[in-house]
């Protein structure tokens, strides 16, 4: 049986995650957030620890009980407002604390899935001329939430050897009580004309199932 660990387990992106692994018999889910469980009585077949991954003696003890084979990181201060006029809370949270668990996967041999984000380009692509993004295309962020984002995902490359990165924007779906998605009635707001790719919450974490 595999032992999944699933950080950030709280929020949008990772409660999916959650539901859906440990609703496969194959899997022992942890889940663990800095926030006690949002969803306690949901009869889901995990486990779960609150924690601060920030804090790295937590942290430490969190890998020594969970003893995990696959780690998926959906933790991360993702609000770019936020970021810019608290830059040391977010590289704290997106830097140093992704540092310290990449090195704890690496300690534990577990396999380390990132999930990161779009913010770490600039938009500046000609998609009319077919131009796409790649793996191999240099980031280049314009705000310190993309720019955080991206040191983080330099320290999981420098430092597993056993990971994935995922750059995912604009995940939606149905929201649980205590969560806010992506996408809502806009009304007769104006906004900025740019592409982007929704990702459907249940695909991506489908696709996590995957890897």
């Amino acid at each position: 049986m595999k032992n999944i660990m699933i950080i950030g387990a709280n929020g949008f992106t990772g409660r999916q995650i959650l539901n859906d692994l440990s609703s496969k018999v194959q899997y022992k889910v942890t889940g663990c957030s800095l926030h006690p469980d949002i969803l306690p009585k949901n009869g889901g077949n995990y486990h779960f620890i609150t924690t601060d991954i920030r804090d790295e003696a937590a942290v430490k003890q969190l890998f020594k009980e969970v003893q995990p084979d696959v780690v998926i990181n959906c933790s991360a201060l993702s609000v770019p407002d936020y970021c810019e006029t608290h830059h040391e809370e977010a590289w704290l949270t997106n830097v140093t604390a992704v540092e310290q668990l990449a090195h704890l996967c690496e300690s534990y041999k577990s396999r380390f899935i990132h999930l990161s984000t779009d913010f770490v380009f600039d938009g500046k692509i000609d998609e009319k001329s077919g131009q796409l993004y790649t793996e191999e295309t240099s980031p280049s962020p314009v705000n310190y939430y993309g720019f955080t984002k991206w040191k983080g995902e330099e320290k999981v490359a420098e430092i597993c050897s056993n990971y994935a990165i995922a750059r995912v924007e604009i995940v939606y779906g149905k929201a649980l009580p205590g969560q806010h998605g992506n996408i809502s009635a806009t009304g007769d707001e104006s906004f900025e004309c740019r592409t982007r790719n929704p990702c459907r919450i249940r695909s991506m974490a489908h696709a996590h199932l995957c890897r």
